[in-house]
């Protein structure tokens, strides 16, 4: 699971919990 692209897609969205800002 790839949480980091919050705005590619809704499946990704879900994977928000991680999501890490760092990667960003």
């Amino acid at each position: 699971r790839r949480g980091r692209s919050l705005d590619d897609t809704p499946i990704q969205n879900h994977f928000v919990d991680e999501y890490d800002p760092t990667l960003e």
